[in-house]
């Protein structure tokens, strides 16, 4: 099955399994600068998923190409254990003479095309210790047909939560860097402008939602799944009447006296107007 997307940041709600090192699945740093290097060096890993897989296929459109992903992934996610297999296939909508083939072992997902750079947007959301996160964003350049690093990695980001934006490619994440104060760096709202690949932080971000009864029962639990940097936090989408796009350069916020329980009845909504390519408007 094959979905074709018309060129104009849409979004394409697909998740790419690919593992990048040859080495086990298991916790290392996250070097993203060399690793969009070795994306177009031709890195083939062995799969190995345990289990039964499931198969996809999707079609994004560019400007002058076409990215096809063919994603195999496990059925049942296991730790330490690799995921799943994509193939990337860059091909000429002209010619349709393929520019760039690459398979890889990891969770990725392509957010759509932006006309304006010539680029694609991936994202990996992949295991590094027990948690999971959003912690790998590169481009993919259709002129060059070629990867491309991004800031995303340049800062060692991880990010808990994001929310895209696909008319001006604007992604909100909430998240830490890496490189600004290691472990104990403080997680916060920020703006990626795809356009500039800039990183823009807005400010506090809003709280995770409630965990469920059987989490609350143990305060272990609570300590272990419950706050943003929590070890046993991973990537959660967060509901629209907590962070929308009301436009394509307003981001709406909702911050209250949120717990780990419930959430608040009285709300506080902070717009952030952001341009395209750079900094919120003051």
């Amino acid at each position: 099955m094959s979905r074709s997307i018309v060129p104009h940041f849409r979004s394409v709600p697909l998740f790419l399994a690919v593992w990048l090192l040859s080495l086990p699945a298991v916790a290392r740093p996250w070097p993203e600068s060399a690793m969009a290097s070795a994306y177009a060096s031709g890195t083939k890993v062995p799969y190995l998923a345990q289990g039964d897989t499931r198969n996809l296929q999707a079609t994004v459109e560019g400007t002058a190409t076409t990215l096809d992903v063919e994603q195999t992934a496990a059925l049942i996610p296991r730790h330490d254990v690799d995921l799943g297999r994509t193939r990337l296939v860059l091909r000429s909508r002209a010619t349709k003479v393929v520019l760039l083939d690459e398979t890889f072992n990891e969770l990725w997902e392509c957010l759509g095309y932006n006309p304006r750079t010539q680029r694609y947007l991936l994202v990996s959301k992949n295991e590094h210790g027990v948690k999971v996160t959003l912690r790998g964003l590169v481009y993919v350049d259709e002129r060059k047909a070629a990867f491309v690093d991004s800031v995303f990695g340049q800062e060692q980001f991880h990010a808990v939560s994001s929310l895209y934006e696909p008319v001006n490619g604007i992604l909100a994440l909430i998240g830490w860097k890496d490189t600004e104060e290691g472990r104990n760096a403080p997680v916060k709202l920020y703006a990626l402008h795809t356009l500039t690949d800039a990183l823009v932080e807005l400010g506090p971000p809003p709280a995770p939602p409630p965990l469920s009864l059987e989490d609350l029962r143990f305060a272990k639990d609570r300590s272990m799944m419950g706050p943003w940097i929590a070890p046993e936090r991973h990537y959660t989408e967060l509901d629209p009447a907590i962070w929308r796009f009301s436009s394509p350069t307003t981001l709406e916020v909702s911050y209250g006296r949120d717990t780990l329980r419930k959430r608040s009845s009285q709300r506080t909504i902070k717009r952030f107007v952001l341009t395209p390519s750079g900094d919120p408007v003051k």
